[in-house]
């Protein structure tokens, strides 16, 4: 397994103890503690990815009370795209039940996953946030609807503006803009077009 900062360095390279050292530095725990910590995740893992133990293992992330490590994490908003649709909505539940207290660092870590290279992230993290009724990110999605390189992901991204009112006048914002209207004009805090005549959808 790969134990280094995969956006640093690939699973190929040489590190050296150096490097090793310094990449365990920032962890206030043992060796064998990180160690234990990465295998539990990998197991944890590999429950998710059964459809047997799948529920089991949502409900004893559930009980923890606290919002799992990002390679868990990541792995279970994938699994709101995955084929199977009761899956789908058992993960759709597990974030639907999660409390108050954990929404903002789920949130937190959805929007990193926004800048993921992969599209399933940023596909699979849209459907979340739409989910959890996030206000606070339309800003980011608006920017995804426009500018990402997956269709699909931009089709995701527009679908959840139109969801939300505020997101809804940012996506007649974008696409008269995209047509090469002018006269956009902000209003106490929404998006106001001149151009009321035309009709945007």
């Amino acid at each position: 397994m790969q134990i280094m900062d995969e956006q640093r360095f690939r699973r190929n390279s040489i590190v050296t103890v150096f490097q090793f050292i310094l990449f365990l530095r920032p962890y206030e725990t043992s060796f064998k503690r990180l160690v234990d910590d990465v295998a539990e995740e990998e197991l944890t893992i590999q429950k998710l990815s059964t459809i047997e133990k799948l529920d089991e293992t949502l409900k004893d992330l559930t009980t923890s009370g606290s919002v799992p490590p990002k390679t868990v994490f990541v792995h279970l908003v994938r699994l709101l795209v995955h084929d199977d649709f009761d899956i789908r909505e058992s993960v759709g539940q597990y974030f639907e039940e999660s409390s108050c207290s954990r929404r903002r660092s789920i949130i937190q870590n959805c929007v990193e996953m926004l800048e993921s290279d992969a599209p399933v992230d940023r596909h699979s993290s849209v459907i979340l946030l739409t989910m959890l009724n996030s206000t606070e990110t339309l800003d980011a999605i608006a920017y995804l609807a426009q500018t990402d390189p997956d269709s699909h992901v931009r089709e995701v991204a527009k679908q959840m503006l139109l969801r939300q009112k505020e997101g809804d006048r940012m996506h007649q914002q974008l696409t008269l803009s995209t047509n090469g209207f002018q006269g956009l004009l902000a209003r106490n805090g929404y998006y106001q077009s001149t151009f009321t005549s035309h009709k945007l959808l």
